[in-house]
């Protein structure tokens, strides 16, 4: 039996970012907690590794390049003012 666990790290607030997760992780879920946006993920406790994952927030209504290596994460959805909707994609590479 594999043991795993769940943790989560905030998205940032860029329109491009990498972050270093432990291989092979598997995001579960997008969220806004506390007015913040974050990614959960979850990975084999054993797992010492990393690799670096890119990501881009799209806002709604923007047009971007898709070239199909866009893989759709989640959407966030802000209830306070501007009232913004980004969507989450990593990018495969």
């Amino acid at each position: 039996m594999v043991k795993s666990t769940i943790h989560k790290v905030a998205v940032p607030s860029k329109v491009d970012f990498t972050l270093d997760l432990p291989k092979g992780a598997e995001i579960l879920e997008v969220q806004i907690q506390n007015d913040v946006p974050h990614l959960w993920y979850k990975f084999p406790v054993d797992e010492n590794d990393t690799e670096k994952r890119t990501f881009t927030n799209i806002l709604t209504g923007l047009q971007f390049s898709d070239d199909g290596n866009l893989k759709h994460i989640g959407t966030f959805q802000f209830k306070t003012p501007p009232y913004l909707v980004i969507h989450l994609f990593e990018v495969i590479k």
